[in-house]
């Protein structure tokens, strides 16, 4: 199939309805919006401009305390490093932090949520990221998660000994960026094209059942699908862990949040820290505590860790500082591969979007 038509297949695939976790996201979109006040009718006219006068000059010199100030709504799909969130919640590290992680199915759910204003920030990949950027000016990317270093691969069942023995064969995909990038790289390395195989389209959740059932005979999948394809029998031909750098996980949000919920964000961020530290010393009791929301066994969910680089404060200090340009250049080779294949309407303006001020010593 040739690049043209990888976009065209993009075109062509129905965006999935968005399934929030119920009230979770209906409450958090309607939980800020205020009683209506009612002022009593007032005989005197005078009496009333008076009060409507004070009224107006009380507002406005009125702020909101920090206690008073609404959660930040933070959108998490599944995914094994997001799991320190869950985590950091878990060993009482939010208490006081206001702050409020919501689940979600997928980053395609998570990010039209996010558009939609019913969450504040996400956990999502560079690809989400850059499209964001694409549509607005003023996204921001204020915390680098992770690096993938193979928990994103192309995977086959018993069949296929080699990427070259790929010719001919259905290889299935969930459409993103990140999919097709990952799949035109693995390609490049066998010395085939998009022609030499059938590309088929499968929601991610759905990959390892696709492959069991012989419905493709290859998938690029991630986390935690990988495990479960692994645990079918499938093995690994081409991961993220041959394109370093390629594919990171990144929270995103508004300029403005950044600027008016810092301080919560900074306070979300340390404990964020401190979950790594306990994942990274009690590794065994952190699995327990974690691995079910990804479908897995503690001992899978430490395995898939294992292809994850989970970035730390010296790596965000790094990637974020001098405006970013480190990050930036990966973001904008990305964005490249995304507009060949009409996965955005116009290149992003990449200025200003990385901000270090939450990981700063």
């Amino acid at each position: 199939m040739a690049a043209s038509s990888l976009a065209g297949l993009w075109d062509r695939i129905d965006t999935l309805e968005m399934q929030c976790h119920g009230s979770e996201l209906r409450d958090s979109a309607t939980e800020s919006l205020g009683t209506p006040v009612t002022l009593q009718p007032m005989r005197n006219l005078l009496l009333k401009v008076s009060c409507i006068a004070m009224l107006v000059m009380l507002l406005a010199s009125c702020k909101k305390s920090p206690s008073e100030l609404r959660p930040i709504r933070i959108g998490f799909s599944k995914w094994p490093s997001f799991e320190l969130a869950y985590l950091a919640r878990d060993l009482g590290y939010l208490e006081g932090v206001s702050v409020v992680l919501v689940d979600t199915q997928s980053t395609a759910e998570e990010n039209r949520a996010y558009r939609a204003g019913l969450l504040d920030v996400i956990a999502t990949t560079n690809e989400f990221a850059i499209e964001n950027m694409a549509y607005g000016a003023d996204d921001q990317i204020v915390f680098v998660i992770d690096e993938s270093a193979g928990a994103d691969a192309l995977v086959a069942g018993e069949a296929i000994k080699t990427l070259e023995d790929l010719k001919g064969k259905r290889i299935g995909i969930d459409a993103s960026a990140i999919g097709l990038h990952m799949l035109r790289r693995a390609l490049k390395k066998a010395n085939l094209t998009e022609d030499d195989i059938v590309v088929v389209a499968i929601d991610h959740r759905l990959h390892s059942e696709y492959l069991a059932a012989g419905k493709v005979e290859a998938l690029v999948t991630w986390e935690p699908e990988l495990s479960r394809a692994h645990r079918e029998g499938a093995h690994t031909l081409f991961s993220s862990k041959e394109i370093p750098g390629e594919i990171v996980d990144v929270l995103l949000t508004k300029k403005a949040l950044v600027e008016a919920r810092a301080s919560d964000l900074r306070s979300f961020v340390d404990a964020w820290y401190k979950a790594k530290v306990y994942l990274e010393t009690h590794p065994d009791d952190a699995a327990r505590r974690v691995a079910a929301r990804e479908g897995l066994t503690p001992e899978e969910y430490l395995q898939s860790l294992r292809g994850i680089r989970i970035m730390g404060r010296a790596d965000n200090q790094r990637l974020l500082g001098a405006q970013g340009a480190e990050l930036l250049s990966k973001l904008n080779d990305l964005s490249i591969v995304m507009l060949d294949l009409h996965l955005l309407p116009r290149a992003p303006m990449f200025s200003e979007t990385v901000t270090d001020v939450l990981v700063r010593p």
